[in-house]
């Protein structure tokens, strides 16, 4: 692959970037978050559910993200933090948006492997306000004793 970017009048070969460069950290939860925004719409049309005030909530939780990951980078940078820190804040980003592609290609009909259709479910599950109740329920008792 001879595909070049310029970088300060240089080239840089793509072939030569390995999920090991610190350019991943920034370009698998942006080219994630590019994804998601276009299975969103391309179910939000489907569905025909689409709505500005949603597209406006999703895309401000993108730029939040977005934030969180260059603000992090600059302090790595300044502060000579360990890289492994924003590695995993990456990777949690990046795991956030590809359970929303995935759940935006589930519901827009494309087969899905079992395990990840009980993946989904058993997310989904977890999340149901009972256990919410349970959980707030626990810090209350606590908050008596």
């Amino acid at each position: 692959m001879m595909m070049s970017i310029t970088e300060s009048g240089g080239f840089i070969q793509l072939d030569r970037i390995h999920f090991t460069s610190g350019l991943w950290v920034l370009l698998l939860p942006l080219a994630l978050m590019g994804l998601d925004i276009i299975t969103g719409l391309v179910k939000a049309w489907s569905n025909e559910d689409f709505k500005s005030k949603k597209m406006r909530t999703g895309l401000s939780k993108k730029i939040g993200e977005i934030a969180i990951i260059v603000i992090g980078e600059l302090f790595q940078y300044s502060l000579t933090l360990p890289t492994y820190i924003m590695t995993c804040v990456s990777l949690y980003i990046s795991f956030m948006e590809l359970m929303s592609n995935v759940e935006n290609l589930n519901e827009l009909g494309v087969p899905l492997p079992a395990f990840i259709t009980r993946v989904l479910q058993s997310v989904d599950d977890s999340l149901k306000n009972d256990d919410l109740d349970d959980v707030i329920g626990t810090i209350n008792g606590i908050d008596k004793e």
